[in-house]
């Protein structure tokens, strides 16, 4: 009967607790390496996870094999599990499935909750649920730290999140989420724009924002876009261009869909209320 139990507790680890992962987005990639299962991955998404840009884990996947989605190139390594984004496209993720592999296909999550989501069902997929439910709790802890602090300011600012592109973005997306936790208003929201959408300069003018915020991807000590934007003529009657209150998140805390998103929410609580650690009225 021992024997049986031992037998059982070995097939048990090959097949649910050892078995080996490759994600093709970067930001699997980090949740991979939040969860601790390094040992598992067979390779990562590709270069972008050494592009300090784009990248919260620089260094840390020093010696994987990049899958950059070429399909020889993930044949070859071999995974038990392939985790794919949605954005990827329904032929390629058919493709892969085509050639006998098993996908794991994640919806990009488009809000806080859905993020936890994601890193919840990740953690399930590889029998780490232990690992995804204390990664969970941390950032559950710093939102709520966030959330507690915004609920009692009383001069609500506005904002946008523009990018170099003329993009803002409303509703359905994680820069609105992230308005309502730190209690700001999202003026594309607010515009009923819904998305990432591209506007003319003539709207951003109308939507008229206290406080611009800038998806930046710049290395540079100062971002040329910002200055780019403080000295344009046609923006010269937005509150936020007049104050000079234009200022950078790092993109690689807005737009990878981790984790690491935290810091985006707790940088941008700090550009909207930055007098709000000194105790003072904001």
């Amino acid at each position: 009967m021992k024997i049986l139990i031992i037998l059982f507790f070995f097939k048990y680890i090959l097949l649910f607790g050892e078995s080996t992962v490759l994600s093709l987005t970067l930001s699997a990639d980090e949740i991979l390496l939040g969860l601790g299962v390094k040992n598992r991955m067979v390779g990562v998404s590709g270069k972008i996870v050494d592009n300090e840009k784009y990248s919260n884990i620089v260094n840390e996947t020093v010696g994987y094999k990049r899958a950059e989605s070429n399909l020889e190139n993930i044949l070859f390594m071999k995974p038990d599990l392939v985790i794919a984004g949605d954005w990827m496209g329904k032929e390629r993720i058919e493709h892969l499935e085509n050639a006998g592999l098993n996908v794991f296909k994640y919806k990009t999550p488009r809000s806080f909750d859905s993020l936890v989501e994601l890193v919840n069902a990740i953690g399930s997929k590889l029998n780490v649920s232990n690992r995804s439910e204390i990664l969970v709790k941390n950032f559950k802890k710093r939102v709520k730290n966030i959330e507690t602090k915004a609920k009692d300011i009383k001069n609500i600012k506005t904002a946008v999140l523009y990018s170099k592109s003329g993009r803002v973005y409303g509703s359905d997306t994680i820069f609105d989420d992230i308005s309502k936790k730190a209690n700001f208003k999202n003026l594309a929201s607010e515009n009923k724009i819904k998305g990432s959408t591209i506007i003319s300069k003539e709207k951003l003018v109308e939507l008229n924002p206290d406080i611009i915020i800038v998806s930046s991807y710049s290395l540079e000590k100062e971002d040329p876009f910002i200055e780019e934007l403080l000295n344009d003529r046609s923006l010269q009657s937005i509150s936020a261009i007049k104050n000079r209150e234009v200022f950078p998140v790092k993109g690689k805390y807005m737009m990878t869909s981790s984790h690491h998103m935290i810091k985006a929410l707790e940088d941008i609580f700090k550009i909207v209320y930055p007098n709000f650690e000194k105790g003072e009225e904001n």
